[in-house]
């Protein structure tokens, strides 16, 4: 544990951990789908898997984000960096969506 909680490498590893238990969550119920006949299962069948992924990405996402601030320099060049970015992917943003609907 550190001062934030658990650490980074555990917030990442419960969440592939979590994602693996949704694959084979996500096996069995289409070992099952394909042995039975078509009306017995509906659509909450999925609701589990869906669940777990998400979880699985909220633990491994933030994990990644925690590694990846760490890790990072922590200058002032990151901030322009950061701000060059976000004005370069508004502008494209922009663009496409013009090109579709304009």
């Amino acid at each position: 544990m550190t001062m934030n909680g658990i650490t980074t490498m555990r917030r990442i590893s419960t969440g592939m951990f979590l994602s693996d238990i949704a694959m084979i969550f996500t096996a069995i119920v289409e070992t099952k789908r394909l042995e039975s006949e078509p009306e017995t299962i509906t659509i909450f069948w999925l609701l589990p898997q869906y669940i777990l992924l998400g979880v699985s990405d909220i633990f491994t996402v933030v994990g990644m984000q925690e590694f990846f601030l760490q890790c990072s320099a922590g200058g002032d060049e990151d901030d322009r960096d950061s701000s060059l970015f976000k004005r370069v992917w508004r502008r494209e943003l922009f663009e496409r969506v013009n090109g579709v609907f304009g």
